[in-house]
């Protein structure tokens, strides 16, 4: 414990200023020591570097254009983004995005999908869900749509594409762009009902670009059922509808996965007997020759409160390789650097502290108790931290698990 406290105490010293900022606190219901009651008023008020804490409710959509800005849902609190379509777009290549602790973003009749569009700079999501109840009209279908961003993280989110289009919408559609994801479920949701057959989605859609799984399921949706009706006393049907990929890669795509499920969609059914055809089911993995990597290993994380508070206690809670001794890199700089030969992502940067705090249990897991020092006279309201674990297996060879990154807040403005 006091080697991780000497570690932040360094890092806090040593941390650029652009991680540092003020802190903004949203509550819906207006409760004491908020600043506002929605989250994109709070947006308009923030400096670059800030972070927007927010508390439990109900809140509209935002857009974040051209930000680099925290927004962290209080830990254990209930955060819904429900009305409207929130969209991250423009993110420069010396800016930065993180969203943390978001439930149900987009969720709402006749919205698009959220989206991430033209970030050249990192954007890292940690335990947000992404579901679209739309039906019908000619609104975005996906549960998440990532089109040209450079450096994309999803950690422990879920997606749900909606019904929509004559089409069940993909978990997660991805254009041109680099994602890493751990510990994510994306999900396709299954075709409506009627004619004509209506398809699928895939759990994931790739057009080119490039995407790192680990620990992730990949979820075709089922093809639409066919549908039986009666007029003027005459029986009709409809064929089913094809059911959706696990994953489907297009274009020059790669993926890279490490302990990571594909399910294919079912088939739609349809009433054989009255000459109607059902679908036919999809495929695991739709990809090109070579398109896809399965690495051999286990899937190995790192989960953090999202919000330490300077001179609190909290714990950090690590899975992976039983008796694998494991080390923590802890840094204020975003990166995004995939490497084979670790099964990973790297998106703690330099300068990180780095320190080695033991090895995980016959079960496979570790729990640090730790305490958070007090910040420095003259320090910042608050400060992004990301930390990695890298672990060693019984070969010596060192594998990156799971990133989680927390808020660390000073004492005076802890939610």
């Amino acid at each position: 414990m006091n080697v991780l406290r000497a570690s932040l105490a360094v890092l806090l010293l040593a941390a650029p200023a652009a991680a540092q900022g003020a802190v903004w606190v949203v509550d819906a219901a207006a409760g004491p020591g908020s600043d506002f009651t929605d989250i994109q008023p709070a947006i308009a008020a923030a400096a670059d570097g800030d972070v927007i804490l927010v508390r439990g409710g109900l809140y509209s959509s935002f857009t974040l254009d051209a930000r680099s800005l925290a927004i962290v849902g209080q830990d254990g609190a209930d955060v819904q983004v429900y009305l409207g379509t929130s969209v991250v777009r423009n993110v420069g290549p010396t800016q930065s995005v993180v969203l943390r602790g978001l439930d149900r973003i987009a969720t709402g009749w006749f919205v698009d999908a959220p989206s991430f569009t033209d970030c050249d700079g990192p954007v890292w999501v940690e335990d947000c869900t992404f579901a679209v109840n739309n039906f019908g009209g000619s609104f975005q279908p996906d549960g998440v749509v990532v089109s040209s961003c450079d450096a994309i993280s999803f950690v422990r989110c879920a997606t749900l594409g909606a019904q929509v289009k004559g089409l069940g919408g993909a978990g997660l559609r991805a254009t041109g762009s680099r994602i890493a994801a751990w510990d994510c479920q994306f999900e396709a949701h299954e075709g409506p009902i009627g004619a004509p057959p209506h398809d699928a989605g895939p759990g994931a859609l790739l057009d080119g670009g490039f995407l790192f799984a680990s620990g992730c399921e990949f979820v075709g949706g089922a093809g639409g059922k066919g549908f039986t009706y009666t007029v003027a006393g005459v029986t009709h049907c409809t064929d089913g509808g094809d059911g959706g990929d696990g994953l489907l890669a297009t274009g020059a795509a790669a993926v890279f996965a490490l302990d990571s499920s594909f399910t294919a969609g079912i088939a739609g059914n349809a009433n054989i007997n009255l000459g109607c055809t059902p679908g036919v089911a999809g495929e695991a993995v739709a990809a090109p020759a070579g398109a896809l990597t399965l690495a051999a290993g286990l899937a190995r994380s790192l989960q953090l409160p999202a919000t330490l508070c300077a001179g609190s206690d909290a714990t950090l809670a690590l899975q992976g390789d039983p008796f694998s001794p494991v080390a923590l890199a802890v840094s204020a700089t975003p990166e995004f650097l995939f490497s084979a030969g670790l099964q990973g992502v790297l998106l703690a940067g330099a300068p990180f502290a780095l320190f080695v705090p033991g090895s995980l249990d016959a079960s496979g897991a570790l729990n640090l108790a730790v305490h958070v020092p007090l910040l420095p006279a003259g320090s910042p309201e608050a400060q992004v931290l990301r930390v990695q674990p890298a672990f060693v297996g019984g070969s010596g060879h060192v594998v990156l698990g799971a990133p989680s990154m927390a808020v660390l807040v000073d004492a005076g403005s802890c939610p």
